[in-house]
């Protein structure tokens, strides 16, 4: 394997180490996706209304297109966070606890302030009242939505230490992706979609298929072999059309909406998003990453958190001509949104002071606290369960 050191970026704007490639390919590479993929997100936000209202109508179809071309996002947003986290060594208790105080408190941070910017876009449209609520808890109902992306990328944060142990093993990372594909992408086709067979076991084995793409963007990003653009290009081009004639046909047969192919636990989307990332890596391989790409990477977990209350807030190209939302009122949202979030990074050193660092210092001494009582308390329990074992 190559050296260790080179500098990448997980999911966000943060840096991280990871013992493969060389830098500047990595940076290239994660800074074009983490910046196509968040268009992307805005792109499924913007077109939704549409999409929800299947009406069997060339509008709908392009509206549909439109969606399930921005599929391969969220999927990617998380390979490009494995890429990164999965690469760094967490081996003693010292370890773990840096490593979620770097990580864990920063997604934490997103998500605190993406809830308190949906509890104020509540506020200011009248529909909701000034209490805790929808911050605290509720999340999930009303503009708190969205954040559950957050939640999802904490909670493979905290399994991050146990999969680094696997991907330090290529058999073992082999055998994992393995299990997850059968399980948790080919097994929901064939039983809940098509219904040949009724076993639900998909989220008995790891409990949520993002987990798959976590550790598949550590293994393709430490992959060495560099695989045709023109080919990775043709399969990308093919999961996402089997994907739309699949969701389509779902659709027309149910007479409704038919969701599945929109998730991104379906082979055919399954196949985008693998030959996308492989395609970045391809065509971005030995390049600096610079200008448009850097700075939307850079401000990306931001345009998430903003880009749900730009888009109700701000009327530019609102309309239900498809054609006008996907290529005005699209390309409007996400410069709002990166504009909003460059001005919050600007001033973010006095929101730090005054309003995130002591919440993170409170994140920080609870975590530790929690740490060294789960530690006080379990020892002794071990140590006794050690000596009557091997005595």
């Amino acid at each position: 394997m190559p050296g260790a050191g080179e500098v990448l970026h997980d999911g966000f704007d943060h840096g991280g180490r990871v013992k493969s490639a060389a830098a500047s390919k990595r940076v290239a590479y994660l800074d074009a996706l983490k910046a196509v993929a968040i268009y992307f997100v805005v792109v499924i936000h913007v077109v939704g209304f549409k999409v929800a209202s299947f009406d069997n109508g060339v509008s709908w179809f392009v509206a549909h297109f439109f969606s399930m071309m921005a599929r391969f996002a969220v999927p990617v947003f998380v390979m490009c966070s494995g890429a990164v986290l999965l690469g760094r060594a967490a081996e003693t208790g010292e370890d773990v606890l840096w490593f979620y105080k770097r990580y864990l408190v920063r997604y934490v941070g997103y998500l605190f302030l993406g809830l308190l910017v949906s509890k104020a876009l509540s506020l200011y449209l009248g529909i909701d009242v000034l209490s805790l609520k929808g911050i605290v808890y509720e999340f999930n109902a009303g503009f708190g939505a969205g954040m559950w992306f957050f939640f999802m990328l904490m909670g493979l944060v905290l399994v991050a230490p146990l999969l680094q142990c696997i991907v330090r093993n290529r058999f073992l990372t082999k055998l994992f992706l393995a299990l997850w594909f059968v399980f948790c992408i080919v097994n929901p086709l064939f039983s809940g979609t098509l219904g040949l067979y009724r076993v639900y076991i998909e989220n008995a084995l790891y409990g949520s298929f993002f987990v798959g793409y976590f550790v598949l963007g550590y293994f393709l990003a430490t992959m060495d072999r560099q695989l045709s653009a023109r080919a990775l290009a043709s399969c990308a081009f093919l999961g996402l059309m089997l994907a739309t004639v699949a969701g389509y046909a779902m659709s027309l047969w149910h007479g409704k909406l038919h969701e599945y192919f929109y998730y991104s636990n379906n082979p055919f989307v399954f196949v985008y998003t693998v030959s996308m990332f492989l395609l970045f890596k391809n065509v971005f391989a030995g390049k600096e990453a610079g200008g448009v790409l850097r700075t939307l990477s850079s401000v990306s977990g931001y345009i998430y958190v903003f880009h749900i209350s730009v888009i109700s807030l701000v009327p530019i190209g609102y309309s239900q001509n498809i054609l006008v939302l996907f290529f005005i009122r699209v390309p409007a949202i996400v410069f709002i949104s990166v504009v909003i979030s460059l001005l919050y990074m600007r001033f973010l050193p006095l929101i730090e002071r005054f309003v995130l660092l002591p919440v993170q210092r409170m994140v920080q001494v609870a975590v530790g606290r929690l740490y060294g009582k789960l530690e006080s308390a379990v020892q002794p329990y071990w140590m006794a369960f050690k000596a009557w074992m091997f005595c």
